[in-house]
């Protein structure tokens, strides 16, 4: 498992890869593009390369090794649909005083925390940037660097302005990933604090090739492909063929 399981946008998954090896990834990325395009799978995926205990390089270029114990609780977090699934059922399960104040966070590693949008409003709001600050100064316990990954670009204007004082000031172990379809929704001051980086969505061209190649081979992985091909976004194929052999850990 690794970069060559990504498929499309293959400058600037390049781009970013660089600068990893010269150790200038910025600390505030904001990855842009439509739904599927695989803004969250490549967030991972740098999350793991930056934080892998077994680095390895494929094409000349820094690349994860899947199997390390960082690899493997920070991919845990791939399939996004069941691990906040599972954070929204456990807030649903504690008193109603409770649940009002209480906030979805997924949280696989110690080190790394992803911050969704929380329902019912479903927007980024100011509890969960707290908790980001809360940490986010703290050297990591177990990682190289602290991950934090928002999945959507939809804030409340309490939580942008608290995310903002983060970025004006990040500490040099953590990154941090702002993830939209629409990088205009993130408040000026933001954008211009962060770098940006655009990604397409997937030639059909590029799909029907990889679809032929997997029916030839044969491989496990062929009918999950086949089934996101025809009902949804390419990005949601590493959700499908990801192996998750360690219970997630969702923190509230």
């Amino acid at each position: 498992m690794g970069f060559s399981d990504f498929h499309g946008n293959s400058g600037t998954v390049r781009c970013l890869r660089e600068m990893v090896a010269r150790q200038r990834l910025p600390q505030a990325i904001i990855l842009a593009g439509p739904a599927g395009s695989g803004k969250y799978t490549l967030a991972l995926m740098l999350a793991r390369t930056i934080n892998c205990l077994e680095p390895t390089t494929t094409e000349g270029l820094p690349d994860f090794c899947g199997k390390c114990s960082n690899c493997l609780r920070i991919g845990q977090a791939e399939d996004f649909g069941s691990r906040f699934a599972e954070a929204l059922e456990a807030r649903e399960g504690l008193r109603e005083t409770d649940k009002k104040e209480t906030r979805i966070l997924i949280q696989t590693h110690p080190d790394v925390l992803v911050i969704p949008p929380d329902p019912p409003q479903m927007m980024i709001k100011v509890d969960q940037v707290r908790q980001v600050i809360e940490g986010i100064y703290y050297r990591p316990a177990e990682a190289k660097e602290r991950v934090y990954l928002f999945t959507d670009s939809a804030f409340m204007k309490e939580a942008a302005n608290s995310l903002l004082k983060v970025l004006e000031e990040p500490p040099e172990f953590a990154t941090i990933f702002l993830l939209g379809e629409n990088p205009g929704e993130f408040l000026p001051t933001i954008r211009s604090r962060s770098m940006m980086f655009t990604l397409g969505t997937l030639p059909s061209e590029e799909i029907e090739s990889y679809l032929a190649r997997q029916r030839q081979t044969g491989t496990p992985s062929s009918a999950p492909w086949w089934r996101v091909y025809a009902e949804g976004p390419w990005g949601a194929p590493a959700a499908l063929t990801w192996p998750t052999t360690l219970p997630p850990v969702v923190m509230l």
